[in-house]
């Protein structure tokens, strides 16, 4: 079974240590334990990323935090479920035609034209 296990392996060391790059900015421990030790180092050394430099100064990041809670408030749940659901089922049907498309590949004019003639 570990034969097996090991076998497997799937992706390469960019796809892993971008793995752990996204359990580390999910969550500080799982970071440097999956690959994303720079990572890591970068919340060691600046306190969680408290100690960072800012670009916007505190009261204009307030001001943004204001402007984007009013427009979250002006869309409807509703209408956010909706884009969701709309948007997943047409990634589904792009994904089903895709299938289908490469199972029945369309014959090109050569071969047509050889088939008749």
């Amino acid at each position: 079974m570990a034969q097996a296990a090991g076998g497997r392996r799937s992706g390469s060391v960019l796809s892993v240590f971008a793995l752990g790059a996204v359990y580390g900015l999910a969550g500080f421990c799982p970071g440097p334990i999956l690959g994303g030790i720079a990572l890591g180092a970068a919340f060691l050394a600046f306190d969680g990323t408290s100690a960072l430099p800012s670009v916007l100064s505190t009261d204009t990041e307030f001001a943004l935090e204001e402007r984007s809670s009013d427009l979250g408030a002006a869309v409807s749940d509703r209408l956010i479920v909706l884009i969701t659901a709309a948007v997943a089922a047409l990634a589904a049907l792009l994904v089903l035609l895709r299938t289908l498309r490469r199972r029945d590949p369309q014959p090109s004019p050569e071969e047509e034209t050889s088939a008749h003639g």
